[in-house]
């Protein structure tokens, strides 16, 4: 893929040298490297969906994409069912999402309504796979998101991609903030947080002292990137997080990051096997995305999955499915229907961030 489509997120060189050179380096520097450096988990070894994949998302599901594209198709026709829509996808894995979600829309355009589709990835692999399984779309699908047309509408969205970007770890204990630094022999050492970080920390970390909670630095870049380079009207996040009012109560008080492998929880301070073979996440600091939106003049929106896929007529999705399909594939879509939007299932636990540009931002 073109790097003009890649993330606005950078792979930081091997920390390897830097431990060498400094005694340590900070946790957002290593799980960046851990996931998008040479070698690191999204190069060389992301498995999704499928046997033996390491986790599964919604993304896999035709259900969840018509309940995308009812909402791509009410914002299009709010700014005025402009002649070109134009979708930018972050994270776009293995393209499963756009394999399904690109139908559902072109047949529901009109003829004269021209789509353009570009997929955004760090991963170069799963850039490869995505065009393989667009190949029969290729009419359809852009490389490169400096042919955007920054003129024209533009709808960008990502399923489970926040969740993905570094995050510094920090604690607060009774002399202020510590960040937590790995070190070369692949133990953790708490420090003296910088000025700086424990400033932000103060803001937006409500926690009470002895507990810890994680900062991601990258929100307002990532902001800045949609506003300014992919010149974005609307977007659509659905991923897991915690709000400050969240943190302030202990919701999450030794933080959030884990690893998954094999679907497998992996201990994030016990790891026996290499960190770039794991999926590294932590839960998204919502009010902070939701800060850095509205500086880029956004205006947002947050809500459970549950409640925007239902409104956005999934049911109707399933029930349309579920005509003439036989019992395998019935009880699949009712399985997959709640899993989606029950409580106990997706429903309350995934939510969702809806931002729209101001009318009159420059």
């Amino acid at each position: 893929m073109s790097s003009s489509a890649r993330y606005p997120l950078k792979a930081s060189a091997s920390p390897s040298k830097s431990l060498l050179a400094s005694g340590g380096v900070s946790f957002a520097a290593w799980m960046r490297h851990a996931l998008y450096g040479v070698g690191g988990y999204y190069q060389r070894h992301v498995h999704i969906g499928g046997q033996g994949a390491d986790f599964y998302t919604a993304a896999q599901s035709r259900l969840f994409a018509a309940a995308i594209g009812h909402e791509v198709l009410s914002a299009w026709l709010a700014a005025g069912a402009p002649r070109l829509l134009q979708l930018v996808e972050m994270g776009p894995g293995e393209g499963v999402l756009a394999e399904n979600l690109l139908p559902y829309l072109r047949e529901r355009l009109p003829f004269e309504t021209e789509l353009r589709y570009f997929p955004v990835d760090v991963s170069s692999m799963l850039g490869h796979r995505q065009l393989r399984r667009l190949e029969h779309m290729e009419n359809l699908v852009q490389q490169n998101v400096q042919h955007i047309s920054s003129a024209d509408y533009v709808f960008v969205y990502g399923n489970e991609v926040l969740d993905a970007l570094p995050v510094e770890r920090l604690k607060r204990s009774q002399n202020g903030w510590e960040r937590m630094v790995m070190l070369a022999d692949g133990t953790v050492d708490w420090q003296r947080a910088p000025g700086w970080l424990g400033g932000i920390a103060e803001r937006w970390l409500p926690i009470a002292r002895g507990e810890c909670a994680e900062l991601c630095l990258e929100y307002r870049r990532w902001m800045e990137w949609l506003r300014r380079g992919v010149h974005a009207d609307d977007f659509l996040f659905l991923d897991y997080g915690l709000t400050l009012d969240d943190l302030a109560v202990g919701l999450r008080p030794s933080g959030t990051v884990r690893g998954f492998r094999q679907q497998t929880l992996i201990d994030p301070m016990n790891v026996t096997l290499p960190s770039s073979s794991l999926d590294w996440t932590a839960d998204v600091h919502w009010d902070a995305v939701r800060n850095a939106a509205r500086e880029q003049g956004y205006e947002t929106s947050l809500t459970t999955q549950g409640k925007f896929l239902m409104e956005r007529g999934i049911v109707d999705a399933a029930e349309n499915a579920l005509a003439g399909a036989d019992l395998t594939t019935s009880l699949r879509i009712r399985t997959t229907l709640k899993q989606l939007v029950m409580p106990q299932g997706m429903g309350e636990r995934f939510e969702v961030l809806r931002g729209k540009l101001l009318v009159g931002t420059p």
